[in-house]
């Protein structure tokens, strides 16, 4: 027997893929301590298509995939998004598009300059879509074949933003406008399911939202805001847990766009706690609106002011 003192000391890592800030964490580590958190930085561009170099499909010309990635995925998509899944979805819909005058003869795979021009004006139309957050509901091949962003256009803002930036915006919003003692009606389902409101709720509602306008928004920390970010990704269709969008809020990507959110004045820094940083949201209602008819989310089931 070893003694106390010749004993190796053993150290354990708990790995998870679902943010702390999860509505599946909320009600039952309340009393627990949070636990050290450790935020791996994000790649770069060369980083996420050597990635990509790895998937190429059997059979395929390794040159003319490598090509394709180093003309089009990186300078268009890989600027927009730092999200593997999401370039990987990407290229699996796009290369046979730019592969396909190689295919059919029409383009010899060394050409490069023709294959270009052959798929400039696709992989542009397929950006808009991309870039307006909506590859997660349109598949991109639809705007390649027609060659065209009218499909695209009537969810567009007039400016360009990351995807979950938009849903930061969101939920800044929301934070900022609804109570926290109002929180559990957001965080819990079944607090929601089933909720009728009749003319007297009804009243009181715009009533509340009455007074809420003229005292104007409040602020909120970065905890409340993380979680109130993961319930608005849950109502455009993620589910809880999901590994592969829960990685995003431990990754310094979600930070970093937050920092950008503050030097576009999107949000701005309160006053608070020096362990506890607090936001306030600068979005208008008509700009919520629009950012939310965007994603497609129904930004009024989310805000309660009663």
């Amino acid at each position: 027997m070893w003694s106390a003192s010749e004993r190796a000391n053993v150290g354990l890592i708990l790995i998870s893929q679902v943010a702390w800030g999860c509505n599946a964490f909320e009600f039952d580590t309340q009393r627990c301590r949070r636990p050290h958190m450790i935020h791996f930085p994000g790649y770069k561009i060369q980083d996420l298509l050597k990635i990509l170099e790895l998937s190429i499909p059997a059979k395929e010309d390794v040159r003319l995939y490598n090509q394709f990635l180093q003309t089009f995925i990186g300078p268009m998509f890989a600027r927009c998004s730092s999200r593997i899944e999401d370039l990987q979805r990407v290229t699996q819909q796009l290369y046979p598009e730019y592969s396909r005058p190689v295919r059919e003869g029409r383009i010899q795979a060394g050409q490069s300059q023709q294959l270009y021009t052959a798929f400039k004006d696709k992989a542009t139309a397929a950006r808009a879509a991309f870039e307006s957050g909506l590859h997660n509901q349109l598949v991109l091949t639809d705007a390649v074949t027609s060659r065209g962003t009218s499909a695209v256009q009537e969810h567009v803002l007039d400016f360009e933003l990351p995807f979950a930036s938009k849903f930061l915006l969101l939920a800044a919003y929301v934070c900022s406008r609804n109570k926290p003692a109002l929180d559990r009606r957001l965080f819990d389902p079944s607090s929601r399911a089933g909720r009728r409101r009749g003319a007297m709720a009804s009243d009181k509602q715009a009533e509340s939202a009455a007074e809420a306008k003229l005292r104007g928004p409040h602020s909120f920390p970065l905890e409340r805001l993380m979680a109130t970010y993961w319930e608005l990704r849950y109502a455009q269709g993620d589910t809880c847990p999901n590994a592969e969008e829960h990685r995003d809020a431990q990754s310094a990507d979600v930070f970093l766009q937050i920092s950008s959110l503050v030097s576009l004045r999107f949000l701005s820094q309160a006053e608070g706690e020096l362990d506890e940083p607090k936001y306030a949201c600068n979005v208008s209602d008509e700009l919520a609106e629009r950012i939310a008819k965007n994603v497609r989310v129904s930004l009024k089931d989310f805000v309660f002011y009663v």
